[in-house]
């Protein structure tokens, strides 16, 4: 868990993540990775589930675990991108979208 006004960087791996501050680098969450209203998460991220709440922010290389038994996995990929949902902005990230790296 990174906390309200803290920052972390670097190589994490965990089992669950719930970010509140900041978190950059090479990310492997191997079930839930949570953001909230005012987490930001950049980096190349690896993650089984993600919940994003209203103002959080994701960016970088976004890989998503499709089933847990490693059959098949999903990717999203290309440019770094900020993603910030608002009200009149929802996220939505179609993992089945093939980068042009």
């Amino acid at each position: 868990m990174v906390g309200p006004g803290g920052w972390l960087k670097g190589t994490i791996t965990c089992m669950d993540a719930d970010i509140q501050g900041q978190l950059e680098g090479k990310i492997n969450v191997t079930n839930t990775l949570a953001i909230q209203e005012k987490g930001d998460v950049r980096g190349e991220i690896n993650y089984k589930q993600l919940q994003v709440a209203l103002g959080g922010q994701l960016a970088g290389d976004l890989q998503s675990a499709v089933q847990a038994d490693g059959e098949s996995r999903s990717r999203y990929s290309g440019k770094p991108e900020s993603l910030t949902a608002s009200p009149d902005k929802p996220v939505l990230l179609d993992t089945n979208k093939q980068g042009s790296n």
